[in-house]
């Protein structure tokens, strides 16, 4: 799991290409000299004089910079890579062919909740489905009566 520290990071250096700014131009925007070092220590993680701990970003200056920048409220708090996946589950809800249960969703778990769990977690938890199908497949050659679902009765 990522440190707050390392999402501030990522968050800078993602507004920095976004927008395509220097550091030195973000610092203007934030009512700063051109010449302040601040984010570019922090990126760096250069480390602090008075600590020797990494340069971090604090929250007051977060929130600087999602104003500054017209960004949601926590938006330097959130790891990047969740925005990315709900992007991926967007793209594949609005493009995927329904290939399930006529479009139901087959299990108890609350489909939103599933999409928020790690892609290597879901390779997992597909695989574990995989071999109990093949298992069932194994026992039932001729694709005999299935089990009626718990929730059908």
């Amino acid at each position: 799991m990522k440190s707050i520290g390392q999402i501030r990071r990522e968050r800078l250096r993602e507004l920095q290409a976004e927008k395509q700014l220097t550091l030195a131009a973000i610092s203007i925007k934030l009512g700063r000299s051109s010449r302040d070092s601040t984010l570019s220590q922090i990126l760096a993680g250069a480390p602090d004089s008075k600590t020797g701990e990494p340069r971090q970003m604090g929250d007051k200056q977060a929130r600087a910079l999602e104003e500054a920048f017209e960004k949601p409220t926590f938006w330097f708090d959130r790891d990047p890579d969740f925005d990315r996946l709900e992007q991926t589950v967007a793209v594949l809800r609005a493009h995927e062919p329904v290939r399930h249960y006529a479009g139901a969703w087959p299990f108890s778990i609350d489909p939103d909740r599933f999409t928020r769990i790690s892609a290597s977690l879901k390779r997992i938890i597909e695989q574990h489905i995989i071999t109990v199908v093949e298992s069932w497949e194994a026992d039932h050659p001729a694709g005999g009566p299935s089990e009626k679902h718990p929730r059908a009765a």
